[in-house]
């Protein structure tokens, strides 16, 4: 495995040679070349600026320019610092201050990293954050996304007191244990990662014992605790969320077709709480295996019951008549959560449309699983609704990832940037004080509006969303405040 150390220092005349040099490394499909190029980027560091190289500690050290640090500044101007970095709330009774975790968006990297001048002779005391991502393997493609978002966070955020040490969980649990053991090694006061939840589950133990705050990107809510957060997009949420909608739009009978994994038994428990707490049960519930996906007896159960509607429907010809035998036949259920992503939404969507599951007549509900674009241009989910985070504050981000990486930023990673944004906040006299993630009036990030609570599960807001024939479209527009603030 590999190690790195992101170590801010300053020089103004070559800054901008050298953060297009870094920024353009993340280009590479492999991320063991991307440090070849760090490499050459520190080499010609010290070439144009003549420091002698008997200060480095190890060859996969870089040098990134930053501001100058006031070793007197106290805790009242570190808190001033921060309160700078708020915005109001107009609630009609009062302006309510969320900490705004996006700097400067409108402003280019390149700019904002010429302010500096002369460099650091002594290096400043370092606040270690621990990074577990798959960065080889199956998944490397995720786990670069995820660390190209979190290097642009902290090059804009450009903290002198941040240093990042990273490591390749290759998405096993053995290996991200024993990777967890080498950052604490290294005195690491936060863990960044893993994502995903068996990884999660191989350091948790240890994390615990040795007191390590954790920001994990799964969203597998049963791992959250005191001292580990989920930042995942969390799906109980969601399907609350999609449930108070529905129900207002003179909803009642629902049906729940799932996947049989981990998410979809978490998605299945959310949803009959929820339902239980306004005395509503589910009128029918179907898994399917999403892993080889047959869908012909899953649907066929889904689907018993609409055979009638159909067989009226076809007796008759005219529009008027058909609106009365819809009126006569009691269909089985008016919604359905349709838990499912990409092929598998489409197979399944369609085969409900074709089994007489009229999506003019039964409303197709689904997660943040339905967001990605290939929903679009599916017949059978026009008119469908799901629920999912506000991006209005990414767009700048979008750009620039594709601007210095050269790819499509995947809407997950930008966790990654929230996160390193929010342990940027916390530091406090150069300590992680992880009571500052629990603010009552919670965060804006990437992802918008989000609160930490002291159990380790991450509440957010959500809009919901139509699906049209060309768009997606915002039906419900998330909150700009949590309820109870």
């Amino acid at each position: 495995m590999f190690n790195i150390y992101i170590k801010p220092y300053i020089r103004y005349i070559i800054n901008l040679l050298l953060v297009s040099a870094i920024l353009l490394s993340g280009c590479a499909e492999s991320n063991l070349a991307n440090f070849d190029i760090l490499e050459e980027a520190k080499t010609f560091f010290y070439k144009e600026i003549k420091v002698s190289r008997k200060k480095e500690k190890n060859k996969n050290t870089i040098d990134l320019p930053v501001k100058k640090i006031n070793k007197n500044a106290n805790i009242n101007e570190d808190k001033k610092l921060k309160s700078d970095n708020k915005i109001a709330i107009k609630t009609g009774e009062k302006d309510t201050p969320i900490s705004k975790l996006i700097i400067d968006i409108n402003k280019d990297i390149d700019s904002e990293l010429g302010q500096y001048d002369d460099l650091k002779e002594e290096e400043e005391k370092k606040i270690k954050f621990g990074i577990l991502l798959p960065l080889t393997g199956e998944h490397k493609n995720y786990g670069s996304a995820f660390l190209n978002a979190l290097e642009l966070s902290l090059f804009q955020r450009n903290n002198p007191l941040i240093e990042l040490v990273i490591k390749d969980t290759v998405a096993n649990p053995e290996i991200a244990s024993v990777e967890f053991g080498n950052l604490l090694k290294e005195n690491i006061s936060l863990l960044i990662g893993p994502l995903f939840s068996d990884c999660v589950k191989a350091i948790d133990v240890l994390a615990k014992e040795k007191n390590i705050p954790i920001l994990a990107f799964t969203n597998n809510i049963d791992l959250a605790r005191p001292g580990l957060w989920v930042l995942g997009i969390n799906p109980g949420q969601q399907v609350k969320r999609l449930l108070n909608y529905s129900i207002d739009k003179g909803k009642k009978d629902f049906a729940l077709l799932l996947p049989n994994n981990r998410y979809g038994k978490i998605v299945d428990r959310e949803l009959d709480t929820a339902l239980r707490k306004k005395n509503l049960f589910l009128e029918r519930k179907v898994f399917y295996n999403p892993d080889s996906i047959n869908s012909k007896e899953p649907i066929k159960l889904i689907t018993e019951g609409f055979e009638e509607l159909e067989s009226k429907e076809k007796k008759v010809d005219e529009l008027e008549l058909k609106i009365n035998v819809i009126k006569e036949v009691k269909i089985p259920y008016d919604s359905i959560f349709i838990v499912a992503s990409g092929q598998n939404l489409r197979i399944l969507s369609s085969q409900l449309q074709y089994n007489n599951v009229d999506p003019k007549l039964v409303q197709f509900i689904g997660t943040s699983e339905w967001e990605p674009n290939n929903v679009i241009g599916e017949p059978s989910l026009v008119g469908g609704i799901f629920a999912a985070t506000t991006k209005s504050k990414s767009d700048f981000f979008i750009k620039r990832y594709k601007k210095y990486y050269n790819n499509k930023v995947p809407a997950i990673a930008m966790l990654g940037y929230d996160a390193i944004a929010l342990a940027e906040e916390s530091i406090v006299n150069n300590k992680i004080d992880t009571s500052l993630f629990s603010k009552k009036e919670g965060f804006i990030g990437l992802r918008g509006l989000f609160r930490l609570h002291p159990n380790g599960i991450v509440e957010r807001g959500f809009s919901i969303f139509k699906v049209e024939r060309n768009k997606l479209k915002v039906i419900d527009k998330s909150s700009l405040v949590f309820s109870d603030f």
